[in-house]
């Protein structure tokens, strides 16, 4: 049986590798194995046993972890997102956290987590100048980031909750002022399954 839940990105990393033991988790004499599938999300999750720590996945595709035979609670929590100053603004993602039941051997993981889903816009900037990125949604607009030109890989805003009302804007003003570019619900909706992200052009702002 196959359970969703969480999401990360690329590079092996084993449980236990850091701590100069072997990469199956604490040691048990009866265990079983579970394997983690995870989707490229461009994050990290730490992983607890019914409240035993067994490590932090980092980027990698699979990880297969030896737990022990009554393991009953998987629980994640996303301990990293890529996002800029100001460092006071986390996305959504960050701390999240949640627990899955342990009746099945292979769990995949991607940007749906408690039925909530999470876009990662990337923004290219190919205007010219320096743009300045904000969050719109509940009727308000939270300024992010400076987007500046020159990048051809342009800027990871991090992980947000996608509603219906959420817009990713690009001012031209500090302070995500006076007119601006939006991404919109549709348009974000475009994300890479599982990933959750989304790469944009921003050519003009009006």
């Amino acid at each position: 049986m196959r359970r969703t839940i969480v999401g990360i990105s690329a590079a092996a990393v084993l449980f236990g590798a850091s701590c100069g033991h072997s990469a199956t988790g604490p040691a048990t004499t009866k265990a079983i194995l579970i394997t983690l599938q995870l989707n490229a999300l461009q994050a990290a999750a730490s992983i607890t046993i019914d409240g035993i720590t067994f490590g932090t996945i980092g980027t990698t595709n699979t990880v297969t972890m030896q737990v022990p035979l009554t393991a009953k609670t998987l629980t994640y929590l996303i301990s990293n997102s890529p996002i800029s100053p100001p460092q006071d603004i986390q996305p959504d993602m960050l701390g999240t956290s949640a627990n899955v039941a342990i009746i099945g051997s292979t769990y995949s993981i991607n940007n749906i987590i408690n039925n909530i889903t999470y876009v990662d816009p990337t923004i290219i900037n190919l205007t010219g100048a320096t743009a300045y990125v904000g969050i719109f949604r509940n009727g308000a607009v939270t300024c992010l980031a400076p987007l500046l030109i020159g990048s051809t890989t342009g800027k990871d805003f991090g992980y947000w909750k996608l509603s219906s009302d959420t817009e990713f804007r690009a001012y031209s003003t500090v302070g995500c002022t006076g007119p601006y570019h939006s991404y919109g619900f549709a348009q974000l909706s475009a994300f890479t399954p599982n990933s959750g992200t989304v790469t944009f052009n921003l050519s003009s702002i009006p």
